[in-house]
């Protein structure tokens, strides 16, 4: 599983990569990764084990997006 995130202008773009299965999704803050993860789940009926262990590549993002989806990974592992 992987994980990019880039940031285009005053939006964000995160891709999740699972074998062959890609899904993007567009939004306007980082707070709003975690539907993103439901919504990919749901869709792809994913474990979350493999998100958990998810690759995260992060381009042209600000710091503070990175820190946001950082702490939203690391909740999932608890």
């Amino acid at each position: 599983m992987r994980i990019t995130v880039f940031q285009q202008d005053k939006k964000i773009l995160i891709e999740f990569n699972d074998k062959n299965l890609k899904e993007v999704f567009i939004v306007d803050k980082a707070d709003e990764f975690l539907a993103c993860i439901d919504k990919f789940v749901k869709k792809s009926k994913i474990n979350l084990k493999s998100l958990k262990k998810a690759n995260l590549v992060f381009d042209s993002v600000g710091l503070l997006t990175e820190r946001t989806i950082r702490a939203i990974m690391l909740g999932l592992s608890f």
